[in-house]
């Protein structure tokens, strides 16, 4: 699952799969016949998007700077849904906007 256009800092809910695994180092096949893969929600805003995959971070502090940054790939994203942004702080949402916005403009410059 790979949209089209994220907007950077747009909030998001992310239902992804992760792999499982045990903390044991050695089990009898029966043991571990049905381990599943573990379905993760994730709630956090864009700050950057590959072919690869999706990251999100947690929130972004003044300076632009990015807290808890997770990156999933798109291979593992079953769902993703667009927040609207009363979900960010909209002050800091605001402000974190318009310095990556700047900071954008100065790198095309």
């Amino acid at each position: 699952m790979r949209p089209t256009k994220l907007a950077l800092h747009q909030p998001v809910a992310v239902t992804w799969e992760d792999s499982a695994a045990t903390h044991a180092p050695w089990h009898k096949p029966q043991e571990v016949v049905d381990l599943e893969p573990l379905v993760i929600y994730s709630i956090g805003l864009v700050v950057g998007s590959t072919k690869r995959g999706l990251v999100i971070a947690t929130g972004i502090d003044e300076g632009a700077a990015a807290v808890n940054a997770l990156a999933i790939p798109w291979g593992c994203i079953t769902v993703l849904t667009l927040l609207p942004s009363r979900f960010a702080a909209p002050a800091a949402f605001e402000r974190a906007r318009r310095i990556f916005q700047a900071r954008e403009e100065r790198k095309n410059d």
